[in-house]
C-alpha cells in the first residue's frame, strides 16, 4: 500500500461528458431559502444551478480540475439570499500542509469570486448560518472543523480539531447553532461562536443531521447500519421519541424535518431490493412512500410549503408537492456499470462490446458501424471477461482505494484491475504494476481475445479502450441511457455521434485556481467530426496510424483555433537530458570533454525534429554542477508528476551522458556531480545507483512510456541487472533502455564529433533513420541504425545494448 498519488491541474484541453445532467456520482444538493435555485455538486467536477420552479438546467460551472480525483466536488452550501456558492471538494495540487480550498462563485454569472485557502484537507460538508454571516466546515481524515466570518473576507474564527475520522456533515439550527456528524460516531454540538457544547457518541457512521425548528430535537441518520437516532437539540441525550421507522436492511440517507416538526421525511436506500424509498415517520406511524434511484439519497429538503426536493447518488433530482405528487424530475443519461463485470463482452479484436442496458435487456456498441442496439443476436461475436483467480497475493492499491473488478489476460501473466480510483495493469505473478491509468471508478473490464486492448466502464457512464502494452486510453464512448443516442471519440478530438448527441461531448479548459474553468462544445469545431476515421482506430491501435502526422496536425490546430488554448490537446514528449563533463575538484580525473554537449545536443535535436508529433516538448537540461544525485533524483520526481496530465499518452525520454561503473555483483551505477570517489564504499553512497534509477523510471512508466538512453561506459549493466526486482522493472511493457556500450566496454568520445558516439549515432538517427522513408522515426528504426552506427563509429570497439519492450513507438518525424 502506497501514498495517494500526486495531483495536478490539467495542462492541455480535455475532453468531457456534458448531457445536461451530472455523469459519475452526485454528492450534494442545497437550496437557498427563498426556495428559488438549488445547487447540485458530484464527482464529474461540476456545480450545477436548477431553477427549483421546474427543475431546468440554469447554469453549469466547471471548477478547476485535474486528472484522477482532483476537481471532484463533495459539498455545495448556498447562502440564504441566494448570491453565493461555496464548494468544497478535492482541491490540493499536492498533500502538503494547508493545500486545500473552498471555492466561492456567483450563481447567476458562475464565475468564481473567492476562494477560503489553507485547509489542511478536502472539505466533506458545507454549511451556512441562518443570517449567512458565517460558514461551518468539516473535513475527511481527522482535520475536524473550521468556522469563518463570511463578512470578514472569510476569516478563520474557530476550529475543532479534536476528531477521530472524516466529519461527514454539518447543519445549522435555525438559531445559528450548528452540529457535525463525523465517522468517528460522534456528534458535535457548537454555538454560533464555534465553541463545542456537546459531543455525544453515538456509534456507526452517522452521515446527515436534522434540527427541528426549535431545536429541541436532532435526527441522525446512520449509514452502517439500519436506524435513527433521535438526539435532544440542545443537550444531545438520546430520547426516546417513539417515531416509527421501517428498519429492515433499509438505511437512512437523508433527513428534514416538516415545517411544524410533526413529521420526520426520510431518504432511505433498500440495500436487498437496490432501490431508494421515501418515508414519512412521526409518533403513530410510518407511511413508505416510493423514491427514485437505485442508490442512497444525498440531500433532502422540505419547503415551508411541504414541497420535497430530493437528490440520489446516481443523479435523480425530483421536487414533489405536498400532496406527494410529482412537480419535475431530473433523471441520469449514463447506463449503471455497477454489477457488470460478469456482463461486459467483448469481441476478440475488442472492436464490439455487449452489456447490460436495463434488467433483462442486452446491448450491443458496434465501434465498426458505429451502432448502438438493444437486443442484439446471441452470434457468440463477443465473450465474457476471464474473471482473475485469487491466489492470496495483494493486488498494489493506493490507501483507501478499494478494487472492484480484475480480468487476466489470455497470455496468462498480466492482469486487469479496476479500482475505485485507476485502471492498471500488473503483472499477476510478481504483483509488479505496469501501468496505470486513472479512471473514473471502474467498475467492468474486460481484454480483448488478441490481447491488445483492455475496455474498461466507469464510473462516468463511459466505455473507455486502452493499449494493452502501455495503457493509453485510445477510444471512449459514450452510450446514452435512453438507447437510442452515443458518442464516440479520440483523446485527440476526432468524434462521431448520433444526432441526439452531438452536444454532449466538450473541451474543457483550465484558467487556474482563481477562475472557473471553460467548456467548448464540439460541434463547434467542424473539423473534428469525422465519422469514417473512428472505426479504424482500433484496428490501428491510435489515431496516428489512421490519418497520419499530417491528419493530426489539421485536428489539433482547428481545436486549439477555437478553444483559443495556448497548448493543443494530446500527447506531450518529457525530455530530461543529463550531461556531466566537469565532476567538480573533488573528481578531475573523472572529467571529459563532450558528456554536457551530449545532453545539450540531444535536447535540441528532440525540439527540432518533433514537427506536430507532440503537441508540447518540455525540455529539462542538468549539465556539469546542476546535476548532483540530488538534482537528479528531483528532476526524476518531476517528470514523473508531469507525466501525470498526458494519463498514459505522453512519452519520457530520459538522458545520462558521463561515467557509470559497475561495481561487484554486477551492480552499475551512474557517477553525478560531486561524486565522491575516496573509496568503493563512498562512490556507491554518493552515485545513483541502479536500483534508484529503475525505481524512478518504473514510476514514471506508470503514467506513460519511457525511453532511457544512457551514454556511459559499462552502461549496459544497467540492462543486464542480476537483481531479480530489476529485471522485474526492466520487464515492463512500456519501458526501453539503450545503452552506449555493453556492461564490460568502455564508450568512447571524439573531437572530430564533440559528441560521444553513442550520442553522435543518436543525432544521426533522428534525422536519417527514416528506413520506409513515411517520414516518422521509430524505436525499431532508432535501434538499428544505432547498432550498426556506433560500431562504425569506433572502430568495431564499442557496441550498443537494448532492451526494447515498444518498437512501435514514434519518437521524431523528419518532416
Amino acid at each position: 500500500m502506497t501514498e495517494k498519488p500526486p495531483k495536478g491541474l490539467y495542462d492541455r484541453p480535455v475532453l468531457v461528458i456534458d448531457p445536461e445532467v451530472h455523469t459519475g456520482q452526485l454528492d450534494s444538493i442545497d437550496i437557498d431559502a427563498a426556495w428559488h435555485w438549488a445547487a447540485t455538486g458530484g464527482s464529474d467536477k461540476t456545480v450545477r444551478i436548477w431553477d427549483a420552479s421546474d427543475g431546468r438546467l440554469l447554469r453549469t460551472i466547471r471548477v478547476p480540475c485535474g486528472s484522477g480525483h482532483l476537481g471532484e466536488v463533495y459539498t455545495v452550501a448556498i447562502n440564504p439570499d441566494g448570491n453565493l456558492i461555496a464548494v468544497g471538494g478535492c482541491f490540493a495540487e499536492n498533500t502538503s500542509t494547508d493545500a486545500e480550498r473552498i471555492l466561492l462563485f456567483d450563481p447567476i454569472t458562475g464565475d468564481m469570486i473567492g476562494t477560503v485557502e489553507g485547509l489542511s484537507k478536502s472539505v466533506r460538508s458545507l454549511s451556512f448560518s441562518p443570517d449567512g454571516l458565517q460558514l461551518a466546515a468539516t473535513m475527511v481524515g481527522d482535520a475536524g472543523m473550521r468556522l469563518f466570518s463570511c463578512d470578514e473576507r472569510w476569516k478563520e474564527i474557530a476550529r475543532d480539531t479534536n476528531y477521530g475520522d472524516h466529519g461527514h456533515f454539518v447543519c445549522h439550527a435555525s438559531d445559528g447553532y450548528f452540529a457535525t456528524a463525523s465517522w468517528d460516531g460522534n456528534v458535535r454540538l457548537y454555538d454560533p461562536s464555534g465553541e463545542i457544547i456537546r459531543s455525544k457518541y453515538s456509534g456507526g457512521r452517522p452521515v446527515r443531521l436534522a434540527f427541528t425548528a426549535n431545536r429541541d430535537r436532532l435526527a441522525v441518520a446512520f449509514w452502517d447500519e439500519p436506524r435513527l437516532q433521535m438526539l435532544d437539540g440542545q443537550s444531545l441525550e438520546e430520547i426516546d421519541a417513539d417515531f416509527c421507522y421501517y428498519s429492515d436492511c433499509a438505511f437512512p440517507s437523508a433527513v428534514a424535518w416538516s415545517a411544524k416538526d410533526t413529521k420526520l421525511r426520510i431518504g432511505i436506500y433498500d440495500r436487498l431490493a437496490g432501490h431508494t424509498l421515501l418515508g414519512n415517520s412521526d409518533a403513530d406511524s410510518f407511511e413508505l412512500l416510493s423514491g427514485d434511484g437505485a442508490h442512497p439519497y444525498v440531500g433532502l429538503r422540505l419547503s415551508p410549503r411541504g414541497e420535497c426536493l430530493t437528490a440520489t447518488s446516481d443523479a435523480w433530482l425530483a421536487l414533489d408537492t405536498t400532496d406527494g405528487s410529482e412537480s419535475w424530475k431530473v433523471r441520469p443519461a449514463q447506463i449503471d456499470w455497477r454489477d457488470q463485470q460478469g456482463s461486459l463482452c467483448v469481441s476478440k479484436d475488442g472492436t464490439v462490446v455487449e452489456f447490460d442496458y436495463s434488467h433483462n435487456v442486452r446491448a450491443r456498441f458496434d465501434t465498426n458501424t458505429l451502432q448502438f442496439s438493444l437486443d442484439p443476436p446471441d452470434d457468440g461475436l463477443s465473450r465474457a471477461p476471464s474473471p482473475g483467480q485469487p491466489d492470496g497475493r495483494a493486488v498494489p492499491l493506493f490507501e483507501h482505494e478499494v478494487c472492484r473488478c480484475l480480468v487476466d489476460h489470455p497470455d496468462g501473466v498480466r492482469s486487469v484491475v479496476g479500482t475505485s480510483w485507476t485502471l492498471r495493469a500488473i503483472n499477476s505473478r510478481a504483483r509488479q504494476v505496469l501501468w496505470r491509468i486513472e479512471c473514473p471508478n471502474v467498475w467492468a473490464v474486460n481484454i480483448s481475445g488478441d490481447g491488445r486492448l483492455a475496455i474498461a466502464a466507469c464510473g462516468d457512464g463511459t466505455l473507455r479502450w486502452h493499449r494493452m502494452e502501455d495503457g493509453a486510453e485510445i477510444l471512449a464512448v459514450f452510450p446514452l441511457l435512453d438507447g437510442e443516442n452515443w458518442v464516440a471519440w479520440t483523446p485527440e478530438g476526432i468524434y462521431a455521434a448520433s444526432p441526439g448527441a452531438r452536444s454532449i461531448l466538450r473541451w474543457h479548459v483550465n484558467h487556474g485556481w482563481d477562475a472557473a474553468g471553460e467548456a467548448v462544445a464540439v460541434w463547434d469545431i467542424p473539423e473534428t467530426h469525422d465519422p469514417g476515421v473512428i472505426p479504424h482506430v482500433l484496428p490501428q491501435l491510435g489515431l496516428l496510424g489512421v490519418v497520419g502526422i499530417a491528419g493530426l496536425e489539421r485536428t489539433r490546430n482547428a481545436v486549439r483555433r477555437v478553444i483559443g488554448s495556448d497548448v493543443a490537446p494530446g500527447a506531450q514528449l518529457h525530455v530530461l537530458a543529463v550531461g556531466v563533463s566537469d565532476y567538480g575538484p573533488g573528481a578531475r580525473h573523472l572529467d571529459l570533454a563532450y558528456a554536457h554537449r551530449d545532453a545539450r545536443d540531444i535536447a535540441a535535436a528532440l525540439r527540432r525534429s518533433q514537427g506536430s508529433l507532440y503537441t508540447h516538448v518540455h525540455v529539462s537540461e542538468l549539465v556539469n554542477s546542476e546535476a548532483t544525485k540530488a538534482d537528479i533524483l528531483r528532476e526524476l520526481r518531476a517528470l514523473r508528476d508531469a507525466m501525470r496530465s498526458g494519463n498514459g499518452s505522453d512519452l519520457a525520454v530520459i538522458l545520462f551522458s558521463g561515467h557509470g561503473d559497475v561495481a561487484e555483483r554486477d551492480r552499475f551505477f551512474l557517477l553525478p556531480y560531486g561524486v565522491d570517489t575516496s573509496s568503493r564504499d563512498a562512490i556507491e553512497d554518493s552515485a545513483l545507483s541502479s536500483v534508484q534509477l529503475h525505481e524512478q523510471v518504473a514510476a514514471i512508466a506508470e503514467h506513460g512510456r519511457v525511453i532511457l538512453l544512457i551514454d556511459a561506459c559499462r552502461s549496459g549493466g544497467a540492462t543486464a541487472p542480476t537483481d531479480r526486482s530489476l529485471r522485474a522493472m526492466l520487464s515492463a511493457p512500456n519501458v526501453t533502455v539503450f545503452t552506449s556500450s555493453t556492461a564490460d566496454t568502455a564508450s568512447f568520445e571524439d573531437p572530430d564529433w564533440e559528441n560521444g558516439a553513442f550520442t553522435e549515432a543518436l543525432l544521426e538517427a533522428l534525422a536519417r533513420a527514416d528506413h520506409d522513408r513515411d517520414g516518422l522515426i521509430r524505436v525499431s528504426d532508432l535501434s538499428g541504425y544505432l547498432s550498426d552506427r556506433v560500431p562504425e563509429l569506433t572502430c568495431g570497439e564499442q557496441r550498443p545494448d537494448v532492451e526494447i519492450h515498444f518498437d512501435t513507438q514514434v519518437l521524431a518525424t523528419t518532416t
